[in-house]
């Protein structure tokens, strides 16, 4: 449904806030995965990271890629990019995987 013109009249036009809905869905949902991501690093700072950070940071990856619907061998990769930039050190301050998505997302063909 690309315009006012162009849609159906035996269904029902959808609200303004029905639209808006499925904008928002569509511009913020793929950030969001990313975003909690960064929040594990940035809540295993210091020694706690290096310790823990590949041990909470893997499940994590693992969701953010399933999110996404790779496959299997990619979330695995994924998974594990995920801990060890968990547990790299000085990475808290730095929100690389939601900057990596919306760069992706920007980038995207429709």
């Amino acid at each position: 449904m690309d315009s006012f013109f162009e849609h159906d009249i035996t269904e029902p036009y959808p609200s303004f806030g029905d639209r808006l809905w499925q904008r928002l869905k569509k511009a913020v949902w793929p950030i969001i995965p990313p975003l909690v991501l960064d929040a594990v690093d940035f809540f295993s700072f210091g020694p706690i990271g290096v310790y823990f950070g590949l041990i909470l940071g893997c499940p994590v990856g693992y969701w953010v890629c399933s999110c996404y619907r790779m496959p299997m061998w990619k979330r695995l990769l994924g998974a594990l990019f995920a801990g060890l930039y968990c547990m790299l050190p000085f990475t808290e301050w730095l929100p690389a995987a939601t900057l990596i998505a919306f760069y992706a997302r920007f980038w995207a063909d429709e």
